[in-house]
């Protein structure tokens, strides 16, 4: 009998999420007119549907699969298999899908050769997904699979099918297609109050906006960097290139916001809800995203895993793009303040690796699992060889794709 993925927990975040983005989407109503809402309507519902219609063929027809006996996973067919009829998913020959794109699919298209770039870079790093706009399409990377033992192996996999069985991407798209609505009505909201301002106000209030970048860059120490391409610059020159792009940016926007105000002042007021609106759509975003990698824990869990293997597996992937940042830095890795990862964390679809171990340290306890060997897997020493360090050009496109 396969396992149920849904809890009255899990009903309750989803309908809290709904509400909560329903209120945003009332919100972007309000501060609206009925024109926008139609506008948003239109575009989000057509550039949604042509996006699913494009990802289904890319994922169901595009990559290669995994042979059933790879060279770093013997057993990788038998654990795949396992899964299926334990998660009552269906699949022909129980596939399961490389990052790497086939040349002949990739090179249809301008969305093609952007997916080929995308999902070379995800293969070259410790990755798995789960895609299942219609049949599961099961995704797992090679270094992935030359890190993890066949338990840990197992465990991320069924991370990934609790993923497809609990159909997450079917019950995100309602709350980001209402999400992407409050959007673009509360942007339309805000190009409108812009208009107001008359041709003069927005023409001084661009020049105050590049003005002010200018000044950035005249001024600031690392100003120089601006003008200078990423693949220029070392790691910790495109860290610092990326601050100063940010700070330039701000003093820019205010410019403009003070100008815009002082030709029209309900634009201060209209900026200043539109921007709520957005940080709000993105928190909920992330805040449901969250709770769904929390209930497929559960659910691998639920699958056969064991809690402890996924444990030391979200472990190593940490430790090993922590120690490859480390060496690609050269020790001196660039430094966030408390508000800036608070922000980053708000914003992260997926919980903290210390929150999803503990987490698992319970359940793995409720399995009567002694509390030795939790403490080994929570805390204890993790033996990973340094072949698995991503390279330096795998950190590098990371930090140019941030």
């Amino acid at each position: 009998m396969a396992a149920r993925m849904y809890s009255i927990r899990n009903y309750s975040s989803a309908l809290w999420h709904y509400g909560a983005t329903a209120a945003l989407v009332t919100g972007s109503v309000l501060l609206g007119q009925p024109w926008m809402v139609g506008a948003a309507l239109a575009v989000t519902g057509g550039a949604t549907a042509l996006s699913l219609n494009v990802q289904k063929k890319f994922f169901e027809n595009s990559l290669e699969r995994h042979p059933d006996i790879h060279k770093d996973s013997p057993r990788l067919g038998k654990i795949v298999e396992g899964l299926y009829k334990a998660s009552g998913l269906k699949a022909d020959n129980y596939p399961v899908y490389n990052f790497r794109v086939k040349k002949s699919k990739a090179e249809q298209g301008v969305f093609g050769g952007l997916m080929d770039k995308l999902m070379d870079m995800m293969g070259q790093t410790h990755n798995a997904a789960a895609i299942n706009l219609s049949k599961p399409v099961i995704i797992v990377s090679e270094p992935l699979l030359k890190l993890l033992d066949d338990n840990e192996e197992k465990a991320v996999l069924a991370h990934e099918f609790a993923h497809a069985k609990a159909r997450h991407q079917h019950l995100g798209m309602p709350q980001r297609f209402a999400a992407g609505v409050a959007r673009m009505t509360a942007g339309l909201a805000r190009f409108v109050e812009m208009l107001s301002a008359g041709v003069w106000g927005i023409a001084n209030a661009i020049g105050a906006g590049v003005l002010g970048i200018l000044v950035v860059r005249a001024i600031h120490p690392n100003g120089k960097l601006m003008s200078k391409n990423d693949k220029s610059l070392s790691l910790g020159e495109v860290q610092k290139k990326k601050r100063v792009s940010a700070f330039a940016n701000a003093l820019g926007g205010a410019a403009t916001l003070a100008v815009l105000t002082a030709y029209n002042p309900v634009y201060l007021p209209v900026w200043m809800a539109t921007k709520a609106l957005k940080a709000g759509a993105g928190l909920l975003q992330a805040t449901f995203s969250r709770s769904m990698e929390y209930q497929a824990d559960k659910g691998a869990v639920k699958l056969g895993a064991d809690p402890l293997a996924l444990a030391t597996a979200l472990r190593k992937m940490t430790l090993v793009q922590k120690r490859s940042v480390e060496e690609a830095y050269g020790g001196n890795l660039p430094r966030r303040g408390f508000l800036s990862k608070a922000w980053k964390q708000a914003n992260s679809t997926h919980p903290t690796v210390d929150r999803r171990v503990a987490r698992l340290a319970k359940m793995a306890k409720k399995q009567g699992a002694t509390k030795e060997r939790i403490q080994q897997a929570v805390k204890g020493k993790l033996e990973v060889s340094q072949d698995n360090n991503l390279s330096r050009e795998v950190i590098e496109k990371m930090v140019q794709a941030m």
